[in-house]
């Protein structure tokens, strides 16, 4: 709550969440300078009015239930949000900006987008959102405002998924979406 973690010199291994442990953060809760920012498996996941800087990666969860994930402010890294076989997630305001490789990356995940701003580099290469699964979906809707997705080598990869584009904007990306055996776009 309302916390500034950083390292002293140099980089620290961030926050290691073990199965069944619950993590809350909130108020300008401020992550940096770590190699994962925050990493569990098994575990119970609320973030909320949380700024991380300068993280290799800033969130990786899988098998983890992420009940709510809002205010999210993501810069400058290698990776924004990572998620594997976490069921469903809704990312509401999420800020993702100056990051290299991948902004998020959901496998066999259901994800929903709203309100949201993945922002890459330009011509560093990098994907905005990576949606892999087994019929899962990547929605994006507008309860929280409109998504955008610009600056990217590809803006959206999807492989096996169901995706509903209906309020999603694309700037600057050199291809906006790629979808390989996936059932449709809407």
């Amino acid at each position: 709550d309302s916390s500034t973690l950083t390292a002293c010199e140099g980089r620290w291994e961030g926050i290691k969440l073990n199965p069944g442990t619950e993590l809350e953060t909130k108020n300008n809760t401020n992550i940096e300078h770590t190699t994962t920012a925050i990493e569990g498996n098994r575990a119970i996941v609320r973030l909320n009015k949380t700024n991380f800087k300068d993280n290799v990666t800033a969130v990786n969860l899988i098998n983890s239930d992420v009940e709510d994930c809002t205010d999210i402010d993501i810069s400058e890294g290698n990776y924004g949000i990572r998620l594997s076989n976490c069921s469903s997630v809704n990312l509401t305001k999420v800020q993702i900006s100056k990051v290299k490789f991948i902004g998020i990356k959901a496998d066999t995940t259901s994800l929903k987008l709203s309100g949201c701003q993945i922002t890459g580099i330009s011509n560093s290469g990098g994907t905005g959102i990576q949606a892999i699964g087994t019929g899962d979906v990547l929605k994006m809707d507008n309860d929280f405002g409109a998504n955008t997705v610009s600056d990217w080598q590809i803006g959206i990869n999807c492989l096996r998924n169901n995706m509903d584009l209906s309020y999603v904007s694309f700037t600057n990306n050199f291809i906006g979406v790629h979808q390989s055996n996936s059932p449709g776009l809407k």
